[in-house]
């Protein structure tokens, strides 16, 4: 599949494409724009877990994705518990990509949950380096 997708609650692509580590740069170049040579037309939306499920599931592995983790109002005060988020995003992803055998598709995390994201980081760091060692 040669489609990139752009998870976010209310942000659009353009928006979420201007944003790098959680720190939004308005004023700077288009951060992922110019790091995936895309322009914000290649890149399809999705709003909450159940769109990014079905997404993935009717579409198959997007080439790149960027996600933001809260997906709803009560993540923004740190209440996980009913609503999913873009981290349950993510742990779909890899459990579907092992389901498939493919590796990884590139992801950015551009949430400005800073806890969140250093999470999401990690498990596609340690994801990436998992696959490479299974490919040895």
């Amino acid at each position: 599949m040669n489609k990139y997708l752009c998870l976010d609650d209310y942000r659009k692509v353009e928006d979420c494409l201007l944003t790098h580590d959680g720190i939004y740069k308005p004023n700077e170049k288009q951060f992922l724009l110019e790091a995936t040579n895309t322009n914000k037309w290649d890149w399809d939306l999705v709003k909450s877990f159940d769109e990014f499920k079905k997404y993935i599931d009717e579409n198959g592995i997007p080439l790149i994705i960027s996600f933001d983790n809260d997906l709803c109002e009560k993540h923004y005060i740190g209440d996980f518990s009913t609503e999913k988020s873009g981290l349950d995003c993510l742990l779909y992803l890899i459990d579907k990509c092992k389901e498939l055998n493919r590796k990884l598709p590139v992801c950015y995390v551009h949430s400005f949950n800073p806890i969140r994201r250093k999470m999401m980081k990690d498990i596609i760091r340690e994801q990436s380096i998992f696959k490479k060692n299974d490919d040895c």
